[in-house]
């Protein structure tokens, strides 16, 4: 076996180092290192194995005694990590992984390093090795929703934390039944979002903390999109629509219903006129409508009026 790299430099730490020391380098490298912080980046992984391996030797008395004594020689050869306890490496790092689980943790190192960054991931994860993972979400809301503020509920993809006890696995003063004690929720969670007052569309709103199970846990993203006729265009806070009139409507004025605001047109428009209504679009921004004459697009819109019960009569 070819020499491995002085573990110590490895970890960071002197060679008068305690175990508490080399036990707090590790934890802090394998959160920095661990390639699921690095997606797809091949050197995260060598440097997670690399870590690890390094830290496999330096908590045993004997295999820290023995680098001690001979890793300076070329006589000295690694350990055969292939018969290393890495269910007591691990536990012993207090990455606290549930090793009963059909899934749980391998012995063999080539085994182990296989899984760790694919199925075994989420249970590191869940042990609270690594950050959990944010939960990103997309939602359509009305424009009445939009203008007024609502409240939504979503859904969370799991596994993610328990919104009864929010993460800690206890609620009110005993074991989370909702979550057996576990703290998350392997098939997600429904939570309630509040959607404020004038959201724009494009807005993210974020739920800390609700996300992915880990330390910290993951965060809930929401991102917001807002229901328009196809006719309608959203520009920052302002909404333009077009309204189809037949000659004889423009001609004579009326009162018109467009996304939830009565309108009022005037006599004798003309085709392509603009009529602004403040405060008619997000957050202080206005509606712009604009007359378009014909005479087949406004009796369907009459007929539509009379007999589609919504606020977004215009579409």
């Amino acid at each position: 076996m070819a020499s491995i790299r002085n573990p110590y430099e490895v970890l960071g730490v002197e060679r008068t180092a305690d175990i508490n020391e080399i036990k707090s380098a590790y934890r802090r490298l394998a959160k920095l290192h661990h390639p699921d912080r690095n997606a797809g980046n091949k050197q995260s992984e060598e440097k997670f194995k690399e870590i690890s391996e390094a830290y496999a030797i330096l908590r045993d008395p004997d295999s820290r005694s023995n680098y001690d004594r001979f890793g300076h020689q070329q006589k000295y050869q690694q350990p055969d990590f292939n018969n290393v306890d890495w269910q007591s490496v691990f536990k012993d790092a207090d990455i606290n992984i549930d090793f009963d689980m059909p899934t749980g943790m391998p012995k063999s190192s080539n085994l182990l390093f296989k899984l760790l960054f694919g199925a075994v991931n989420k249970m590191i994860r869940q042990s609270g090795i690594l950050p959990g993972e944010n939960r990103e979400l997309n939602i359509k809301i009305n424009l009445n929703d939009a203008r007024s503020g609502a409240k939504k509920r979503i859904k969370v993809p799991g596994p993610s934390i328990c919104s009864h006890c929010k993460g800690s696995g206890i609620y009110i003063g005993k074991s989370c039944d909702r979550c057996q004690g576990s703290g998350f929720l392997k098939s997600g969670e429904e939570l309630e979002l509040s959607v404020p007052k004038g959201v724009k569309r494009g807005t993210k709103l974020r739920l800390k903390a609700m996300g992915g199970p880990g330390t910290p846990p993951g965060d809930v993203i929401v991102q917001i999109d807002i229901k328009l006729p196809g006719n309608a265009k959203m520009v920052d806070r302002d909404i333009f629509i077009d309204l189809p009139l037949t000659p004889l409507e423009a001609a004579k004025g009326k009162n018109v219903r467009v996304l939830g605001l009565d309108i009022e047109i005037e006599k004798n428009m003309k085709d392509g006129q603009l009529i602004r209504v403040q405060g008619g679009g997000i957050a202080g921004g206005d509606l712009v409508v604009k007359i378009v004459l014909d005479v087949w697009q406004g009796l369907w819109r009459n007929l539509k009026s009379k007999f589609v019960n919504t606020m977004e009569v215009v579409r």
